[in-house]
Formats: C-alpha cells, structure tokens, sequence
C-alpha cells in the first residue's frame, strides 16, 4: 500500500488573493472540523456543516470576542478543530488597532505620543496572534490566515517591477509574514502582475513559490512545486496534496 503523506497538516498558511477567485472555498476544502474567525461579511457560502463553528467578529469589539475566546482556550489540547483560520488577518489587524485607540483614546495610533501608540498596537497585535498560533500548535490545527491582494510597483537598479503582494500594511506585514510555513497567491495562471489579479478568463492558479512579480513562498525543503494549475474547485486540498508531496511511500 502506498500513501502521500500530508505534511500540510498542522503548519501555518497565508493565502492572498483578487476578490471572488475563491480563496474561502479553497479553505472550506481543508481538513474538518474549521474554525472560521470571520473578520468581515461574506461567509454565507461556508458549508452548512461548517457554519456552527464561524465566530463572526464584530467590527467594533471583535478584537475583544477574540482574545476572550483565546483566553478561555488557551489550555485546552483536545479543540476539535483541524484547521484554525482567520478572513481576513488585514480586518482582523484593524480591529486590534480600533481596540487599542479606544482603550488608550485616541482617535489613532499615531495619538500615543514618541512613538507609544505604534508600540502599544504591535504589543498587542503580536500577543494576540502569538496566542492564537499556541492554540493551534498544540492542538495540532493547521493555522491559516486569508488576506487580499494588491499590485505594487518595485524600483530596482535597473527597472521598475510590477508585483503582486500580500495587502496588509506595513506594521501587520512584519508582525504576520515571518510566522507562516507557507505564503501562497491565489489568482489566475498569468506572467504580468496585472493580468495574475485581474484576468478571470485565465485557469485559477495557485502560486506557491514566489517570483519577481508574485508574492508566495515555502520553508519546506521537500516542496519543489512553484505553481499548480488549474486549481480543482471540488477538492483542492487534496490536489494540493498531492501536488506538493506526492512522492509515494511505501507503507
């Protein structure tokens, strides 16, 4: 007998991608039980059976329905969720920021005099998010955060690059991007950065390793694969599985 095996399971993931190519349907497909930590409206095609475990954050104190949920589940190791994932880490950034002006009142952070207001958010943006990735690693969850995508142009020595990124600010960027195992692009199978947000008339594609124009990337050394296309729409976990580490081994 012969199986992949799945090292997908229990790592972290930012998936970024246009509006409607489908980046919560490809997570609806992950392994169940899915804790949905729904930062923003647009959930109601979650599977049936996966509605009764979405926590919709409200837009004025979500920030603290989370750290309240964090707090009641910081000890628990036997969660029955598989896949842990938060739509989207941007929303979810503003909350903490919203949270943070209003227990301090300011109106923004830049309100904390010497800089105090920027560190106070952070403080609290990195503790929250490092509980949520405690939860997750001891319960063996995989940890996923869904994001938006935007183009940016790159100035280089020599030319001036058009490339898709991940689109949360800069402050949510260095507190989020160096914690996942895995920074995919989600978007449509073409070379110029606009066509790759924009085209929907292209196959869906899924970029795991990233370019001069795409923002995506793998710390697992076993991964060789840069882009798979198309991507399933009816079961894209497992495609990717096997796309990934589908080499057999003998069992």
């Amino acid at each position: 007998m012969t199986v992949v095996r799945d090292r997908l399971q229990g790592s972290m993931i930012v998936v970024h991608g246009p509006p409607k190519v489908g980046k919560t349907q490809v997570v609806s497909r992950f392994p169940s039980p899915i804790l949905w930590l729904a930062t923003e409206i647009g959930h109601k095609y979650v599977p049936q059976e996966q509605q009764e475990d979405l926590i919709q954050l409200d837009l004025d104190d979500g920030w603290a329905q989370l750290t309240t949920w964090l707090q009641a589940n910081r000890t628990k190791k036997k969660l029955k969720f598989k896949t842990i994932c938060v739509d989207t880490i941007s929303a979810l950034y503003d909350m903490c920021m919203k949270h943070v002006c209003a227990k301090n009142n300011w109106s923004h952070p830049s309100d904390g005099p010497h800089g105090k207001g920027w560190n106070a958010l952070k403080t609290e943006f990195i503790n929250g998010l490092g509980r949520l990735v405690h939860i997750a690693h001891q319960n063996k969850a995989t940890l996923i955060f869904i994001d938006h995508s935007k183009q940016d142009l790159i100035e280089t020595a020599t030319a001036n690059i058009e490339k898709v990124v991940c689109a949360m600010s800069g402050q949510a960027r260095g507190v989020v991007l160096p914690i996942p195992d895995h920074i995919w692009f989600l978007g449509y199978g073409e070379k110029k950065a606009t066509d790759a947000l924009t085209n929907t008339t292209a196959k869906r594609a899924l970029f795991i390793g990233g370019s001069s124009t795409v923002e995506a990337g793998c710390r697992d050394p076993q991964v060789k694969t840069r882009v798979i296309m198309p991507l399933s729409k009816v079961n894209p976990y497992k495609q990717i599985v096997a796309e990934l580490y589908g080499k057999k081994e003998s069992k």
